[in-house]
């Protein structure tokens, strides 16, 4: 009789578990890009987080819980999706990154207008943005970052159990800031050769433009800006997929 209660507390326990990694699971997928975003239907998406789900029951160890209160329970899923949405927003930071790096070369150089759409996110995007996404999902799969993701996604429920309540705040808030901090220096840094060329170039058409005021020197460094930019990415471009392969992904982002 006590073995089958044993029993019975043990299939409870496994239930609790498995929500709860499902719960984070369905975050992270619903955040990394190479899992498709919106492109893959809602079904797909719930069956990779069951699956993944059900081999951390099997990888990591179920400890038998003999009773769980709602409300207890309710605190920990509110837990795994902050947990889920926080390890998730600092990896799609890394692909976001040179997103932005495309934007910004593409606002000096004066294409902001030349969006394309997306469909991995289902938005429009600049042109050398949209580029550089796709640039950088490829080389994530070239390069075996899925797996390196993968293996952090599972050590997150070694650092974070999820039957653990104390959960840190203190330090997840430098994680972030300096993830932040990293996502926007990374950015300009990347782009700066080209803010630079544009900055000469408006700096040569506006003393042109004091030496003769009849010219519209506006209008004409347009152009030039537009291929002086497009020139520069193409030979930046190796540049940045040299960056994307010498930093390997981690936790805590670059």
């Amino acid at each position: 009789m006590d073995n089958f209660i044993d029993i019975i507390a043990l299939n409870k326990s496994y239930i609790y578990y498995f929500f709860l990694y499902f719960l984070r699971w369905l975050i992270f997928i619903y955040y990394i890009p190479f899992f498709g975003y919106l492109v893959i239907p809602p079904i797909i998406k719930i069956s990779i987080a069951a699956i993944f789900s059900i081999i951390s029951l099997i990888v990591f160890t179920v400890e038998n819980i003999d009773y769980l209160s709602l409300g207890l329970f309710f605190i920990l899923l509110l837990k795994e999706i902050f947990i889920g949405c926080f390890i998730g927003f600092l990896i799609n930071l890394i692909f976001t990154m040179y997103e932005y790096t495309g934007q910004i070369i593409d606002i000096v150089r004066g294409a902001n207008n030349s969006q394309v759409f997306i469909p991995q996110t289902k938005h429009q995007s600049l042109a050398i943005a949209s580029m550089l996404f796709q640039i950088i999902i490829l080389l994530s799969f070239s390069l075996g970052w899925h797996r390196e993701i993968m293996a952090l996604l599972y050590d997150s429920f070694i650092i974070f159990p999820v039957f653990d309540n104390n959960l840190s705040l203190n330090n997840l808030w430098l994680l972030l800031l300096k993830s932040l901090s990293n996502f926007f220096n990374i950015s300009f840094k990347l782009a700066m050769p080209i803010i630079g060329f544009c900055i000469i170039i408006d700096l040569l058409f506006g003393l042109l433009n004091r030496i003769s005021p009849q010219i519209n020197a506006y209008f004409l460094s347009l152009p030039l800006k537009m291929f002086i930019g497009l020139i520069g990415f193409f030979c930046l471009t190796f540049f940045l997929i040299d960056y994307a392969i010498k930093n390997k992904i981690n936790i805590y982002f670059l």
